[in-house]
């Protein structure tokens, strides 16, 4: 029996590992800060290969970003155990040192280095060692800083993080979505700080994630001071206190100036002028030691970083002759106000006035189309700002995007006249678009109300929080031929909002919570008046579903030659639990079924 047992053990042990294309024996990832502010970060770990395709797609290479103006790397390992016990160590030839690729294009940053590991000796049932130190030399934030993410793509069997700091020194911390403090010992003048996760599950690779430090355990460290001394560090450069401006740059923001549009779409037109001409670079700040270049040198190398463009977004702005301050956005629930991690930061914006309108957001490396405050819940606001005396910042809470049509249609034959109000908000409302093109109204919506569809409309009103209108519409062609004598119609929706969101099949079951993008109403009410010579076919419905995160309702009813159509959807929070992942789905499949998105007409 009890060979019995051990077998089907065996057996399941087998099963597990062959889920995955891999599996990690370990990895140990260990921080030291010297005295002299130097930090050596020496990470090693096993792989064991369990399919072909885990080294020849996922694993046959490791890449390591460096600096070589502050870094050094120290390769200690690179050693492949052969299923049969054979130890084959990386050739000369496997190290090669290339650009990475976020840095091309750009010869401010043309030094970067990407050291690019090939692992030899691959097979099923391998093992891989990997080894290496990466030293950096105190420049840039003089303190220590990490953020640890426990989130891989494969198993890992046991998981070490520690950190060595001079006696004195005070290490903060902040652990999230797991109860684990370190153990902490002393040792030549060092206190070490040992988080010891164990084992750690892979990755559900789920679409719909909440943010990584929402769901997955997280750690987030520094040595650093108070909030307030940390940005004042953070801004003491060149690059926050030289903002002057090439005269070339001058020169188009007084023809931007010169130009008979509002200062809305001046301010907008500075934005996509950033967005626009200045390429992109994807380069980490700590990759640079966040240390940034001035609004000069990045508008005369036509590419930034994301904190390059925006300060000069910002600066831009100012020569404008608006207000402009410089933000920097932390999940709420990461920020300690007591201390400060500026790997933490997931984005920055550019705050500025529409003169007696309103106070926006701007991203200088993207173009939305709408308000962003939608998409800044669950964030702390940071003023990134020299000149400020004290630590300024403001939480964001959530905001519904919305949108509310109703509209009557008069169907005659083949063709559908009709008028439609519609009332939008936040991710619906695409205010900066419309302020260049008030044409951009006519893509609010699919179908007979959409594009060369829409003769007129009547706009109520206009601005950053809300957009009313008065659509009107003659669609000649509204209804498409299935069969002889068989006609159907599309019903009217939003392009945004649920049906942007690729959800019309999911999978029966889910690991982690659903993520949900953003807070919502979608309503729509339509009345159509189909004449004598066609006929309904599709049936009556009456559907609705109400949970605690949130409710739809799908109504199809008929009198006579009128059709009343009712459908509404709405989100009130963020995240579903995965025990209530069946209900979300099935309100998921219902709003999408095309069945509950068209009308078949008979033609008598």
């Amino acid at each position: 029996m009890l060979v019995f047992l051990a077998a089907i053990a065996g057996k399941f042990c087998v099963a597990q590992e062959l889920a995955y294309d891999a599996i990690y024996n370990f990895i140990t990832k260990e921080y030291t800060l010297s005295k002299d502010g130097n930090v050596d970060y020496h990470y090693s770990s096993s792989l064991k290969l369990l399919t072909h395709q885990a080294f020849q797609r996922y694993f046959g290479e490791s890449f390591i970003v460096y600096n070589p103006e502050f870094q050094k790397l120290k390769i200690n390992k690179s050693r492949t155990i052969m299923a049969d016990g054979k130890k084959v160590d990386s050739p000369h030839n496997a190290f090669n040192e290339v650009l990475p690729g976020f840095a091309s294009g750009s010869v401010a940053y043309n030094h970067l280095r990407e050291m690019v590991v090939s692992h030899t000796g691959l097979e099923v049932g391998a093992t891989i060692e990997f080894d290496y130190n990466l030293m950096s030399q105190a420049k840039g934030m003089p303190y220590l800083m990490g953020e640890e993410i426990l989130s891989f793509p494969v198993p890992v069997e046991s998981c070490k993080i520690i950190v060595k700091v001079p006696e004195g020194t005070i290490l903060n911390y902040k652990m999230l979505n797991l109860r684990l403090s370190p153990e902490i010992t002393t040792a030549k003048g060092m206190m070490i700080y040992t988080w010891n996760f164990g084992k750690v599950e892979a990755n559900p690779h789920e679409i719909y994630m909440p943010e990584a430090s929402s769901y997955f355990p997280f750690l987030t460290f520094s040595t650093s001071p108070s909030l307030q001394r940390s940005l004042e560090l953070f801004t003491n450069q060149p690059a926050f206190t030289d903002t002057r401006l090439p005269q070339t740059a001058v020169a188009r923001i007084e023809q931007i100036k010169r130009s008979n549009s509002s200062d809305s779409k001046k301010i907008i037109q500075i934005r996509n002028l950033v967005i626009n001409e200045l390429s992109y670079l994807q380069i980490p700040s700590a990759t640079i030691a966040f240390k940034f270049r001035t609004p000069a040198e990045v508008w005369e190398s036509l590419s930034g970083t994301e904190i390059e463009k925006t300060i000069l977004l910002a600066a831009l702005l100012r020569q404008a002759g608006y207000q402009a301050d410089i933000v920097a956005s932390v999940p709420t629930h990461v920020l300690d106000t007591k201390w400060f991690n500026p790997l933490d930061i997931n984005a920055y914006y550019v705050r500025t006035e529409i003169p007696e309108i309103a106070s926006i957001y701007l991203s200088a490396i993207y173009e939305h189309p709408y308000n962003l405050l939608p998409n800044l819940y669950g964030n702390t606001l940071l003023l990134v700002d020299p000149a400020a005396e004290s630590e300024k910042k403001w939480e964001i809470y959530p905001e519904n995007s919305t949108i509310k049509v109703k509209g009557s249609f008069d169907i005659k034959s083949f063709s559908v006249e009709g008028k439609a109000e519609l009332e939008a908000t936040g991710r619906y409302h695409p205010f900066y678009r419309i302020l260049e093109n008030d044409k951009e109204i006519n893509r609010i919506l699919t179908g007979l109300c959409s594009g060369e569809n829409v003769t007129a409309f009547k706009l109520k009103q206009s601005n950053l929080k809300r957009l009313q209108t008065e659509i009107s519409m003659k669609a000649d062609k509204s209804l498409t031929q299935l069969a002889q004598g068989f006609y159907e119609m599309e019903i009217p929706f939003a392009r945004t909002g649920v049906n942007s969101w690729n959800v019309a099949s999911l999978p029966s079951s889910r690991i982690s919570p659903f993520a949900i993008p953003y807070f919502l109403i979608e309503d729509y009410d339509y009345t159509l008046l189909i004449p004598d010579s066609l006929e309904l076919v599709t049936p009556k419905k009456n559907l609705e579903i109400r949970r605690d995160f949130g409710a739809m309702r799908i109504q199809l009813s008929k009198d006579g030659n009128t059709v009343k159509i009712r459908r509404m959807i709405e989100f009130v929070e963020n995240e579903v639990n995965p025990l209530k992942y069946a209900e979300l789905r099935e309100i998921f499949i219902e709003w999408m079924d095309p069945q509950n998105r068209k009308l078949i007409f008979k033609k008598k």
